[in-house]
């Protein structure tokens, strides 16, 4: 049944192809129509089946063609070919058998399943082609044609059956993937605004606790303010990942604050009565590894603990530990993640890690397969500890390196040379409002636009001197990227800090050699900071 499958969508993939359809199908007539004139076994009535390939035929797909493209309308084709197919035969007795094995073909043209109506063309399709073939071996007196036609009007109800289960199947995954389709623009869409949302939100809580004296107590407050939007920022860091749109390079990340992060959004989401312990004996290790990856391994760990549990209230613990020397070489870090629950049986815990393998009752038995790749693709490995009516523990080793400075807990940003002027090109209102505040705070003196044409004619009416230009990628008429080439041109080398929603990673090729640096919203004061520093540090020196 396969092989069929594949013979089908070969012969359909060769007459009907976008590209081809017309030139092929044209060839081919003429082709045909050549042989005919040519040779005289063909028959008595070979050139009246010349000229009707040449004058009819041809003329006629090329109309069809023209008003009816194949994308839009896929059935009417296989309808034609079923046509001219019958009657060619009656020019060609001899072709018959030839003719009935094509039109079998033709009648399961694949492409119909694409029409609402696949039932009734599939029904359509047979029935020309049997009446047809049977009209035509009558009149002209075919040998041996009864087994055949028989042999067609048994088989094809059932036949038909088939391919109009295919039709449903195929229209419901193309509904589902349409649907999936627009729920990822949306996402993005979403994640997008959240992101210049949380933007301001995180920035005027940074200004406001720089404005408070050490022992004010609403520093405490402002702090939580922080956290809930940093923990808000990796749902909308979820949804980019979901509408397929983040493209975030590998960075250094620290570990324990990664997995703080992923914990601490989790707690809202396990079952109630299931409590999330982290326990770290860490000391700022860092992990070479995008930010989406580390956090995708730790929720799939703990939600999959968090399924195991049978009873409630329950309890999931989260280790980090260090393991090796502190060479950047040798040493590991050791998450371990465990449950309380009934554990897995010994010989079902080398499937745990199989796509589609599940032992839950509602599992897809994606999660582990999915956490297991990625282990794999930061250089490291999970392994099972698991005792039948205890729990189970899943064990994951990372390679990673020792953080090259002690952390602190209030880290002092590097000190920008500000006093000059800045640029700030953002569609949204509030962001440019708290962006220009930050750089008023580095010292900077500020001019806003609205959109890329309005910050050309700034940069024009300042000549061009501005210490860095802050610049957003989606903007209404004029995006961030012809923004930037239309700066670079009046001047070459001005600093630019490319700001967006969504990760502008993927368009960063070719331009490492430019005095930019790129900033993910929502980014923290410290981060501009950071970033400014960069940029004005000796090596982007004009």
């Amino acid at each position: 049944m396969s092989q069929a499958s594949t013979l089908f969508r070969w012969f359909e993939s060769l007459w009907y192809g976008e590209r081809s359809v017309l030139f092929f199908r044209n060839v081919a007539a003429v082709a045909i129509a050549v042989v005919a004139c040519l040779v005289p076994e063909v028959g008595p009535n070979r050139f009246w089946l010349a000229g009707a390939l040449v004058f009819v035929c041809v003329p006629a797909a090329t109309l069809l063609e023209r008003k009816l493209p194949v994308a839009e309308t896929a059935w009417i084709q296989p309808l034609f070919d079923l046509t001219v197919l019958v009657v060619a035969v009656h020019f060609v007795p001899n072709m018959w058998f030839v003719a009935l094995v094509i039109g079998l073909m033709v009648v399961q043209a694949p492409s119909v399943a694409e029409s609402r109506s696949s039932a009734v063309l599939y029904a359509l399709f047979a029935s020309i082609l049997t009446v047809g073939m049977t009209i035509a071996a009558v009149v002209h007196g075919v040998p041996n044609w009864e087994l055949p036609v028989l042999a067609m009007v048994t088989l094809y109800p059932s036949v038909i059956f088939y391919s109009h289960r295919q039709a449903i199947r195929a229209n419901e995954t193309r509904e589902q993937a349409q649907a999936l389709e627009g729920l990822r623009i949306v996402s993005g869409g979403v994640a997008h605004d959240f992101n210049n949302i949380l933007t301001g939100v995180m920035g005027y809580a940074e200004l406001a606790l720089g404005e408070l004296s050490e022992a004010d107590p609403a520093r405490g407050s402002i702090g939580e303010v922080l956290n809930g939007a940093h923990r808000a920022s990796l749902l909308s860091a979820r949804l980019l990942a979901f509408s397929g749109r983040e493209d975030a390079p590998a960075e250094l990340l620290d570990v324990e604050a990664e997995v703080d992060d992923v914990t601490a959004l989790l707690r809202q989401v396990v079952p109630r009565g299931i409590t999330l312990e982290l326990v770290s004996r860490l000391e700022g290790e860092l992990l070479l590894a995008r930010r989406a990856q580390l956090q995708q391994l730790a929720m799939n760990l703990i939600l999959n603990a968090s399924e195991a549990n049978e009873t409630v209230p329950g309890r999931i613990r989260i280790e980090l530990e260090r393991a090796g020397e502190t060479t950047a070489d040798a040493l590991e870090v050791v998450m371990r993640v465990i449950d309380h629950g009934p554990g897995i049986p010994a010989e079902l815990q080398e499937r745990v890690f199989d796509p589609f393998f599940t032992l839950k009752e509602r599992g897809h038995g994606l999660g582990l397969a999915s956490a297991a790749a990625i282990a794999q693709e930061l250089g490291g490995g999970i392994e099972i500890e698991s005792v039948m009516g205890e729990g189970t523990q899943m064990v994951v080793h990372l390679p990673a390196q020792a953080s090259p400075h002690e952390a602190t807990a209030d880290e002092v940003p590097p000190e920008v040379a500000g006093g000059g002027r800045a640029l700030v090109i953002d569609d949204e209102r509030p962001v440019r409002a708290i962006l220009s505040e930050m750089l008023r705070q580095l010292g900077y003196e500020v001019v806003a636009a609205n959109d890329g044409m309005r910050a050309i004619e700034c940069f024009r009416e300042h000549d061009g001197d501005f210490g860095v230009v802050l610049l957003d990628l989606r903007m209404p008429g004029m995006d961030g990227w012809e923004c930037l080439d239309a700066l670079r041109r009046i001047r070459a080398g001005v600093p630019i800090v490319v700001c967006s929603g969504h990760d502008p990673y993927d368009v960063r090729t070719g331009l490492e050699q430019d005095p930019i640096e790129f900033l993910s919203k929502p980014f923290r004061f410290a981060e501009l900071s950071e970033a400014i520093a960069r940029l004005n540090s000796p090596s982007n020196e004009a």
